[in-house]
């Protein structure tokens, strides 16, 4: 549509002047001015819209949210969610000044001398692995060194280069981010490599070595730490521990119902009451407090629970990883309570809530890590000054009188929580001192504790382990400037198809999750399913052939075809409500009401 209408706008010593060449128009009026973009550009610049977007894009809003909030505070704006995208591209090509991201993200970390970095390059002087670390986690660092949490996370960038996290735990059991590195391969020697650079760090710093580290089973991992830290202890994630024995437990168990000719519904409530019954015999074991205890428990699940299961236990766990898992040898070990790696999983879901895609580069990564540690550091100033300053009524009384605003309240309400263990008085009864306490939490034990009791004194800062004192020390942060070229795209193995257009950072289902999907509705795990796809569980849909019944799942994994002109994808697909739920059991569909 071309309209004939002209008019000409002219300013001239003050008087605005408008001479129209043709007034007529071949079209109605507009209802909406959001359809001209001169009008949209007009509310760009008046709105304060650019500031707006930039705050939000750095803090992880996305441009629908952004777009609802501007239109809270305009009702009236002709802006759209195109012009929100364009605008932050425009502040993104502007903060790149002709570089590459991964230039500008070098050049960046050098030029603020707020990280240490190290990376190393193929033979193509390609990025193969990028160890950052910044500032203010140093400070932290240097205040809390010896506990240390590692865990890896997928799906951050488009490049498909797993991010290896360290963090630790504040006085206040607060979770910090250390240093972080993008590795293009998880094997012993990249382990090595970022444990080799977070050494320097140590050195840089004037710390001893960490005193113990909290990792999951990984193997590569596990002997990257025993070849360069063999003094350090070592121990295994027991949330880890526990999965892997419901992904093997609950196969053994339903491989028992099926031989007792047991199906759906009768099926799932054998595998969950005998799987109830394993649970709390291994707990049992995990947990004893000494060798002899751990002894009975271990012998005791051997004569009840299946022969398989025990094996398992013994040759994955047991006799490799006792020292590392079980409650007898790892009360011995300082962790201040570090015996799972959810510290680490905190760390990522805090960085993709701010990221919120998975398909940027390395640069947005490291972005939004800043962010979240921006966060970390105004909470942690927060809890040191009030924690000064103010005194919790359940810590007054004369224990604690000379450590508050000394040592925190965690730590205070730890001690609290271990005289109740004892029903702890002056006139206690105790058993022999284990010690078990002070050397795994740094904290004064109940023979202490008592002992001031019986002397009306107040516990000392010197009870506690230097953790747990709010008052430490600074550092001086080392300055690195790098400027290399992007990595190559890692494909990894049983890459599903369109993962590289996939913008999610969810994770995959843990194999876990998919056992007890398959144990909840009764999945018989010896059909034959070579027609019927892998088991996945996710959005996709199922087709019944002969019935023409058809269900749409959740998120995951895409199922394989099915038999006889049946096909489906996401096999374990769900959705909310009472829709159809549609599973592949040897090739064909079941349907059924949840």
């Amino acid at each position: 549509m071309s309209c004939p209408f002209r008019a000409t706008v002219i300013e001239w010593e003050g008087v605005w002047m408008v001479e129209v060449q043709h007034a007529e128009h071949n079209h109605k009026a507009s209802y909406y001015t959001s359809a001209h973009p001169v009008h949209r550009r007009f509310d760009i610049y008046t709105s304060g819209a650019q500031d707006m977007s930039l705050s939000h894009m750095k803090v992880g809003l996305g441009v629908k949210d952004s777009l609802r909030i501007l239109r809270r505070t305009n009702p009236g704006t002709a802006i759209t969610a195109k012009d929100i995208h364009n605008l932050r591209s425009k502040f993104k090509r502007r903060e790149l000044q002709g570089l590459s991201p991964l230039q500008a993200l070098l050049f960046g970390l050098g030029d603020t001398e707020d990280y240490i970095t190290f990376n190393r390059r193929d033979e193509n002087d390609r990025l193969k692995d990028l160890f950052f670390a910044h500032k203010q986690s140093l400070e932290l660092l240097r205040k809390h060194a010896e506990v240390l949490v590692m865990d890896s996370t997928y799906k951050t960038n488009r490049f498909r280069l797993p991010l290896f996290n360290i963090c630790g735990s504040t006085f206040s059991n607060t979770t910090f981010s250390v240093a972080s590195a993008f590795l293009s391969s998880e094997d012993t020697e990249s382990f090595k490599w970022v444990l080799a650079r977070l050494q320097e760090v140590y050195q840089t710093l004037e710390l001893p070595p960490p005193t113990t580290f909290v990792t999951d089973a990984d193997s590569k991992l596990i002997a990257a730490i025993r070849s360069l830290h063999p003094n350090s202890n070592h121990l295994l994630c027991i949330w880890h521990v526990c999965k892997n024995l419901s992904v093997h437990g609950k196969r053994v168990l339903r491989a028992e119902a099926l031989n007792m000719r047991l199906q759906g519904q009768r099926l799932t409530e054998y595998v969950n009451t005998k799987w109830e019954e394993m649970s709390r015999d291994w707990r049992a074991v995990m947990y004893a407090k000494t060798e002899p205890d751990y002894a009975v428990a271990w012998e005791q699940f051997k004569t009840r629970q299946p022969r398989l299961v025990s094996e398992y236990l013994d040759d994955t766990w047991l006799s490799p990883h006792k020292q590392k898992i079980v409650t007898a040898w790892t009360r011995q070990r300082l962790h201040y309570g570090n015996t799972v790696t959810s510290r680490a999983e905190s760390l990522h879901s805090s960085l993709k809530t701010v990221l919120r895609h998975s398909m940027g580069d390395l640069k947005d990564v490291v972005d939004a890590f800043s962010t979240v540690l921006k966060e970390q550091q105004c909470s942690y100033r927060h809890s040191i000054e009030n924690e000064r300053t103010v005194t919790q009524h359940r810590h007054r009384g004369m224990l604690f009188a000379s450590v508050n605003g000394f040592i925190s309240r965690f730590a205070l309400d730890k001690v609290k929580e271990h005289m109740a263990l004892f029903n702890l008085t002056a006139r206690s009864s105790l058993p022999a001192c284990s010690g078990t306490f002070g050397k795994s939490m740094g904290l004064p034990c109940a023979h202490i504790i008592k002992e001031r009791l019986r002397e009306d004194t107040s516990l000392t800062v010197d009870d506690f382990n230097a953790h747990w004192n709010i008052r430490r020390g600074d550092l001086t942060p080392v300055d690195y400037r790098l400027l290399i070229q992007d990595p190559e795209q890692v494909i990894p193995r049983g890459r599903p198809q369109n993962a590289l257009t996939n913008r999610s950072t969810r994770r995959l289902p843990s194999h876990f999750e998919v056992i007890d999907d398959e144990v909840s509705i009764g999945l018989d795990p010896t059909a034959d399913q070579s027609r019927g796809g892998r088991v996945g569980r996710g959005r996709g849909r199922g087709r019944q052939g002969q019935q023409g019944q058809r269900g749409r799942g959740g998120r995951g994994g895409r199922g394989g075809r099915g038999g006889r002109g049946q096909r489906g994808e996401g096999q374990l697909g769900r959705r909310r409500g009472s829709e159809l739920r549609t599973d592949v059991q040897g090739g064909s569909f079941i349907s059924f009401q949840l």
